[in-house]
């Protein structure tokens, strides 16, 4: 009888030192899903196609086209990373964009969120005559290139209008090897059910990035065309590189 009582008193101190932080540290989880709202905006409006936009150089510009593909989305914690490798396509033209990731074991407190600008070299190389015209590999987005150099990764085209009254016309066209992870740092607190983020795109930076030496020359009109022709390596590491760099979560 002594025996049975003491083995009862161990097991309840166990019980109750143990069981309780397993489900309080920072390791906890949650079932829900996270749906990422992505927008674009230019010197803090939202963008639109086909309308003229003031930067803050004092040049304005406007976005005939703007389609970019995001690719292995990673959810990240103090000791954790849940990811999501399902190919996503932005487009301006739309009026709503959002990539969804549901799970039973999302951190509950997250550091922040990464997803690759472009897509990875296996998804680079599918067959776009697979897919559904809905899907976002599909020929129908109008993003295949072709054999040799497969999907484009940013499509971004328009028009700037100089301070000075002169006109530029851009395009960008990203691919093959340039493409970039956009890490963005925030602390975040998931629950159960639908977690809604925003994510912005501010179109301003892929021009004027926080580091002033990976400016784009637009205004003397050399850096205003690439599409990954050879010779326009700069511009297009440029590009892709101030884009990622350019997200942020609101």
């Amino acid at each position: 009888m002594k025996y049975f009582i003491l083995s009862f008193y161990i097991f309840v101190f166990f019980s109750s030192t143990g069981c309780g932080d397993d489900q309080t540290n920072s390791g906890s989880t949650v079932s829900g899903e996270i749906v990422l709202n992505f927008k674009s905006n230019i010197n803090g409006q939202a963008a639109r196609l086909g309308n003229y936009f003031l930067l803050q150089s004092g040049d304005s510009i406007l976005v005939s086209r703007l389609d970019y593909y995001l690719d292995e989305f990673s959810f990240n914690s103090s000791n954790s990373s849940l990811k999501n490798n399902d190919p996503f396509l932005y487009s301006l033209a739309k009026t709503s964009n959002v990539a969804k990731t549901t799970s039973n074991q999302f951190a509950t407190n997250l550091s922040g969120i990464s997803f690759l600008v472009g897509l990875d070299s296996l998804t680079n190389v599918s067959n776009p005559t697979l897919y559904p015209g809905s899907h976002p590999l599909s020929g129908n987005q109008n993003m295949w290139w072709t054999m040799s150099t497969n999907y484009r990764y940013i499509v971004f085209e328009g028009k700037i209008k100089l301070a000075n009254g002169t006109f530029r016309d851009f395009a960008y066209h990203t691919g093959l090897r340039f493409k970039n992870v956009a890490n963005l740092s925030k602390n975040i607190l998931l629950t159960s059910g639908t977690n809604n983020i925003s994510v912005i795109l501010d179109l301003e930076k892929i021009f004027y990035p926080a580091s002033s030496s990976n400016n784009v020359s637009y205004i003397d009109g050399s850096e205003i065309l690439a599409h990954g022709n050879p010779g326009e390596e700069s511009i297009l590491s440029k590009i892709s590189l101030n884009t990622s760099e350019a997200f942020s979560i609101e």
